[in-house]
């Protein structure tokens, strides 16, 4: 039998008054919204290593004292970020081909995205390149470039040299950038082009499975839950309890030491956040959206 639980304080108390259906129906919509949230989690990885590359270089003590140790410190997080963008793109891809198949329209949705971003940001096809050649060149991070904090460059030369299988595109890049490339300044701009192309992306699977109706569903339920019991809005999950043959079991079961407990956790954070970008969409008046609270 399905419960909703609270488990505040790291106890856990099961809320009575909401039925098992419900619950099943809380359930449901977490699940549903679950395929949005791991595109999601994908892109924020990305985020996250941007963020913290970023935040490095207006930190980093620019002392010529410490210049190897800094050069090793961006070599790592260029590198992490180079990783994330590219293992989201290749994931996302993956996943589109194996769960909607190669000829999908969600997989045309991605590549025509991508793709169009590819030929309109020279620094994005660079970034995305520049994965490859990390795996190959022993050092991308060159030097410094700036005289407050630290700015990450790479040498055009050295990068020709020791990589022969640029695109037409990074070599025209490259040469237009003069002697080195600004990798923060690339990066900054690539990055903001990956967010662009993941917009359609996100876009098609919030309108799909109606995502954007279970978001606010669920949304509303934690609204509620902390309105009603006070208590933080991550403490509130769902409990299936079951007997060992199966069956389905109650709470008051649980003494007999029988009952298994199927936990399904609910990412309460990214439910808000991403039922920010729908807040606005129209929903319709339905039974579901009642909450019997």
């Amino acid at each position: 039998m399905y419960y909703l639980v609270d488990m505040y304080n790291d106890k856990t108390n099961f809320i009575d008054g909401i039925d098992s259906d419900t619950c099943q129906k809380i359930l449901n919509s977490s699940t549903i919204i679950s395929e949005t949230l791991e595109f999601y989690y994908l892109g924020k990885c990305v985020s996250d290593s941007f963020d913290t590359l970023i935040q490095w270089s207006y930190s980093a003590n620019p002392s010529s004292n410490y210049i190897m140790r800094n050069l090793h410190t961006a070599e790592r997080l260029v590198r992490g970020f180079l990783f994330e963008l590219r293992t989201c793109l290749d994931h996302m891809e993956t996943k589109i081909k194996q769960e909607y198949g190669k000829t999908s329209e969600f997989l045309k949705v991605f590549e025509d995205s991508t793709h169009a971003t590819y030929n309109a940001h020279p620094e994005y096809a660079f970034t995305y390149h520049l994965r490859n050649v990390s795996q190959h060149c022993q050092n991308i991070v060159h030097g410094f470039n700036s005289p407050t904090g630290i700015g990450i460059s790479c040498n055009v030369q050295k990068l020709l040299n020791e990589y022969d299988k640029w695109k037409p595109v990074d070599k025209d890049y490259m040469i237009n950038s003069g002697e080195n490339v600004d990798l923060l300044k690339t990066f900054s701009v690539a990055f903001q082009a990956f967010n662009e192309a993941l917009i359609p992306v996100i876009r098609y699977l919030l309108n799909t499975k109606n995502v954007g109706k279970e978001l606010l569903y669920l949304r509303k339920w934690g609204d509620s839950l902390q309105k009603q019991f006070h208590h933080d809005v991550h403490c509130y999950h769902i409990f299936d309890l079951k007997f060992q043959n199966g069956n389905d079991a109650t709470h008051e079961d649980l003494d007999t030491g029988d009952v298994i407990i199927n936990g399904t956790l609910i990412d309460w954070d990214m439910v808000y956040e991403l039922s920010d970008s729908v807040i606005a969409m129209p929903i319709a008046n339905t039974s579901t959206n009642n909450l019997p609270l």
